[in-house]
């Protein structure tokens, strides 16, 4: 086994679980730093209307993204397992047979989202006067779906096989070459918003280019001529895993779409405060979805090794890792909070203090329940890991609707402010779900294996 990969089935879980998460965190928090690098230079140099247009995007970026993360994360947990069962011919068949599925994935994500665009903005009540910037910028950024599957696709394959190093960089890369492209495009050639989603889509290219250089030089990862075969049965069994992920990031993103659109009819104001603190949203849960890979990998390696046991602990120690660690952001955000949400709004300006404030209020709602999304994070990834992905799904309906209760009938009783409580609400009704559904799934489990 080459040194660069890890196997998680030997070892303290705790050790292993917080060592493969590490390099993930510094990874997703250089995804963030680019994500709110565009935020800052758009806000800072185009106002509020570009800040909100942004805001607008936020949602449909995400749905975007995270479905393709969730299909080839789907894919890699098949190569987990059978990586954890030392199978080196079933690690290679079933990268080659994700690898045709992703490129089919690519082309129809592509076609859909170019497609849906106008519909989509209307359906989330889009104001007018932002509209124009929503339109363009999801144009640009949605051109590049295939680089965005490709890089997930090779990130995906290389932390199922335990490198989680090697995103790390790639992601620094790219962290460092977007900031230099927005301040350019944007500052120095004046090309708006569509600057920014012309800055992120070249970073995401020389990040696959990293990885792609990483994939090529491992031994194992060399395709041998019998692997390099379509199997109709292994791609169903693909599909099985991956397609209720992608489900349920759709259902989720469905009850963020309603808040979305929830949002935008409070007006260009509340639009803003609550954009610049959804920005945020992505640094609070780097450790949570790095937590999650990492117990993902560490429990399709286990189970493909049959050691059942170890699942257990490494679940319980995942979880008391992640609470203790959402405890210690939200004590940062308290402190800097105030700061860092400046940094994407004009100094001065109509309506800029009054989107500070809801921006601030929206922050310490979040934080006082952030242990709840790490539990969420953690229980899920555990639960996909050991391919149990419909039951995810399941629950993701049920996250659906606590979004659209709190957008629907909360906002009717406490006003406005109630949209700044559906993401809470979710977490709190998606941890309790979610370890009464890992418990079941570790039940059936061990029945198989005694």
């Amino acid at each position: 086994m080459e040194k660069t990969l890890q196997n998680m089935t030997e070892g303290k879980p705790w050790k292993l679980i917080i060592k493969f998460a590490l390099p993930l965190m510094a990874g997703n928090a250089f995804q963030q730093l680019y994500v709110m690098v565009d935020t800052a230079v758009v806000g800072k140099k185009l106002g509020v209307l570009a800040l909100a247009a942004l805001g607008t995007c936020d949602l449909l970026c995400w749905l975007v993204t995270s479905t393709i993360q969730s299909i080839t994360q789907g894919f890699s947990i098949m190569v987990a397992q059978r990586f954890g069962a030392r199978d080196s011919d079933g690690v290679q068949k079933a990268i080659w047979n994700s690898l045709v599925l992703s490129a089919v994935s690519a082309v129809l994500i592509l076609l859909l989202t170019q497609v849906l665009i106008v519909p989509a903005l209307g359906w989330l009540k889009t104001p007018k006067e932002v509209f124009p910037y929503a339109r363009l910028y999801l144009r640009v950024f949605y051109a590049g779906v295939p680089i965005s599957v490709a890089f997930n696709f090779l990130a995906a394959i290389l932390r199922a096989m335990g490198d989680s190093k090697t995103p790390l960089y790639a992601m620094t890369v790219a962290a460092g070459l977007n900031i230099v492209l927005d301040i350019l495009f944007v500052f120095g050639l004046n090309m708006g918003v569509a600057g920014a989603a012309a800055a992120t889509l070249i970073a995401q290219c020389v990040s696959t280019m990293c990885c792609m250089l990483k994939v090529r030089r491992f031994q194992s990862m060399k395709m041998e001529r019998k692997n390099r075969q379509w199997d109709g049965k292994l791609a169903s069994k693909l599909l099985y895993v991956a397609c209720p992920m992608a489900g349920q990031t759709i259902v989720i993103a469905i009850g963020g779409l309603v808040v979305q659109a929830a949002v935008n009819s409070c007006g260009v104001i509340f639009l803003a405060g609550y954009t610049a603190t959804y920005k945020i949203y992505g640094l609070l849960e780097v450790a949570a979805k790095s937590y999650g890979y990492s117990i993902s990998t560490y429990t399709s390696q286990n189970l493909g090794a049959g050691e059942i046991k170890r699942i257990d602990r490494g679940f319980v120690g995942a979880c008391v890792i992640g609470v203790l660690t959402s405890v210690i952001i939200a004590g940062i955000m308290l402190l800097f909070g105030r700061f860092i949400i400046g940094c994407f709004m004009a100094e001065s300006g109509e309506g800029v203090e009054e989107s500070m404030k809801i921006a601030m209020d929206y922050l310490r709602i979040m934080i006082a329940f952030l242990p709840m999304l790490y539990i969420v994070h953690i229980s899920e990834s555990c639960v996909q890991g050991l391919g149990k992905t419909v039951l995810t799904m399941i629950v993701g309906f049920l996250e659906l609707g606590a979004r659209v209760f709190a957008a629907l009938v909360l906002v009717k009783v406490m006003g406005s402010y109630a949209l700044l409580y559906a993401e809470p609400i979710a977490w709190i009704f998606g941890s309790l779900l979610m370890i009464c559904g890992y418990l079941l799934c570790m039940r059936i489990i061990r029945k198989k294996h005694n």
